[in-house]
């Protein structure tokens, strides 16, 4: 793969070297003239192509560490269009039918699927110096009421 791409370059040089558009002095000199511009790109590719390396390598580390992980036989359902559990909104009654599937393990004591209803919440904490919108303010004081009492 790398020797295949080397080569590919290698042959675009010769082709640009072939049409000679530009002649060669020109390019080395400017190369040498503008000596800031050409170090400052070049560090730009490189950064570039770094930061994209570490990023794909964690992202493939991720996946390959999460993929053994779990039981196969677990599933979960999310509505039409949600990525993940935050976006997802399955309905009660949707809920409901879903475990009365046959493809739903049931315990075979109860006949009661063996599935878990749960709810995913995402709590806000404020940060210092901002506002609380009003109804965290409602239930702050529902709170502090049930703690006191």
């Amino acid at each position: 793969m790398l020797w295949t791409l080397l080569g590919i370059a290698a042959a675009l040089v010769l082709l640009l070297l072939l049409v000679n558009r530009v002649p060669l002095s020109y390019t080395l000199r400017n190369l040498t003239v503008r000596w800031l511009t050409t170090f400052l790109t070049v560090g730009a590719f490189i950064l570039i192509v770094s930061l994209m390396v570490v990023m794909l390598a964690f992202t493939t580390g991720m996946k390959r560490m999460t993929e053994d992980t779990g039981e196969p036989a677990n599933v979960m359902v999310l509505s039409e269009g949600a990525d993940d559990e935050a976006f997802s909104n399955v309905d009660v009654g949707d809920a409901a039918k879903m475990e009365s599937l046959p493809e739903v393990l049931h315990d075979p004591a109860s006949q009661r699927a063996v599935a878990s209803r749960e709810t995913y919440l995402i709590v806000n904490q404020p940060a210092l110096g901002a506002t609380i919108p009003v109804l965290n303010q409602k239930a702050m004081i529902i709170s502090s009421q049930k703690k006191h009492a």
